[in-house]
């Protein structure tokens, strides 16, 4: 029996934590390379959100199969080789030299990608006290909000400067030379048997801990509601926010992106502060129905910013982002319907349901934009407006499943202390 620090365990969450960042700002750039894309590829927007869409139709399958084998073989083969054919397929996309080149990219992309999440969340099971779960959880989402940001204004600013390609061949060199430091560091438990049989469960578990998943209608209910909560970071800020923004206001690229990257901000801060706002409200419930009624109430008001001062826009933003940080308690509840055996695949499958749903929405909402142009070629705030007027709603729909989802703050009280 082989056993390595716990103190490691730090360490290796940063690692990880650093390929989420990464994946992050890919995933999260499309918004500011539309303009880019749209001139040099000839795209509708319909064609903007499926190249935003595809990473996800990528990303959300694999979660299944990636949170498998993160609980029978580890986060670190897994980390490693997923970190590898990212930078790969990111230095493709930097190199595409017309769309569909482009889309295949994007999709190995969201394939290498699947496993950045699962990967800390099982390296938090694994090297950190239970009661850390909430908070570690929500700070891995700030993280991910932290890339969110430098995928908004700083990369815009790059884009401006260099042009769309040449940030990607800087972030797809830095994947591949991180998966082989996460190779050389990363360890999947504290203490390791070196008999490879004893590691590895018999084939048939594996079908056994995925159906205990599946049948459980708790994870099913979360995960929805974590897709619809998602949305107005995913369908909006990732992609439209910028061109909405533009048309509203009149103003430049850079000043649209710094606006979209107050959501990023915010949602970090919000996904830091929602366990100690469970605390107080002593239900995890309580707390997304209030996070999700605010979130509604002020995508709402976004809707009409054409006809509200540029700063209340950008407030309005910031509270979205807010109140939308709630969504990481939805990995807490499924956390606490689900055996430690299986925390992988749970966690990976409300993941799955979550990028699903965003994924949809960024292809669907391309399509309503479309659908409904005024001047062909031509997008305006209208446009704009008729799509991302459903983020609300849909948000006010979510509550329906959130009624039935059951409450684990008053059986898991300690789960939800943070350090």
């Amino acid at each position: 029996m082989k056993c390595f620090s716990k103190s490691w365990g730090t360490l290796m969450w940063v690692l990880a934590a650093t390929f989420y960042f990464i994946e992050i700002i890919v995933r999260a750039s499309l918004g500011v390379i539309s303009e880019n894309l749209s001139a040099e590829f000839l795209l509708t927007a319909t064609q903007l959100g499926s190249l935003a869409a595809v990473y996800n139709y990528a990303y959300s399958p694999l979660q299944i199969p990636f949170g498998l084998l993160v609980d029978r073989w580890g986060p670190r083969k897994l980390l490693a080789t997923c970190c590898g054919l990212f930078g790969a397929a990111t230095f493709l996309f930097a190199l595409a030299p017309h769309y569909y080149v482009a889309l295949i990219a994007r999709f190995f992309i969201g394939a290498g990608s699947a496993c950045a999440f699962i990967g800390c969340i099982r390296l938090v099971v694994e090297w950190f006290p239970p009661t850390f779960f909430p908070f570690m959880v929500g700070l891995t989402n700030a993280i991910g909000c932290l890339a969110g940001m430098v995928a908004e204004y700083p990369l815009a600013k790059a884009v401006s400067l260099q042009g769309w390609r040449h940030p990607f061949l800087l972030l797809g060199g830095g994947g591949l030379a991180l998966a082989f430091l996460i190779w050389a560091v990363v360890r999947d438990h504290p203490c390791r048997s070196t008999n490879i049989s004893e590691e590895v469960e018999a084939p048939q578990s594996v079908g056994y801990s995925l159906w205990l998943v599946i049948k459980n209608p708790q994870i099913w209910l979360s995960g929805i509601v974590g897709g619809v909560l998602y949305l107005p970071l995913i369908a909006f800020a990732e992609l439209w926010a910028i061109p909405f923004i533009q048309s509203a206001y009149g103003i430049s690229h850079e000043q649209a992106a710094l606006s979209a990257t107050a959501i990023y901000v915010s949602f970090a801060v919000g996904s830091l502060c929602m366990p100690f706002v469970c605390k107080r409200l002593k239900s995890y419930k309580k707390t997304i129905f209030l996070g999700g009624c605010i979130a509604a109430f002020s995508m709402s008001l976004l809707c009409f910013s054409k006809h509200i001062p540029f700063y209340l826009g950008v407030c309005l933003c910031s509270i979205t982002g807010l109140a939308i940080g709630v969504q990481v308690l939805v990995f807490t509840l499924t956390n606490d319907h689900v055996d430690k055996s299986v925390s992988g695949i749970a966690s990976a499958f409300t993941n799955c349901l979550i990028m699903f749903i965003a994924g949809f929405s960024q292809h669907f909402l391309g399509h309503i934009i479309d659908k409904n142009l005024s001047t062909p070629g031509q997008y305006t705030y209208g446009d704009y407006q008729k799509a991302i007027a459903l983020i609300p709603l849909a948000i006010l729909a979510s509550f329906f499943f959130l009624f039935w989802v059951k409450d684990t703050y008053q059986n898991q009280t300690s789960s939800s202390e943070a350090p």
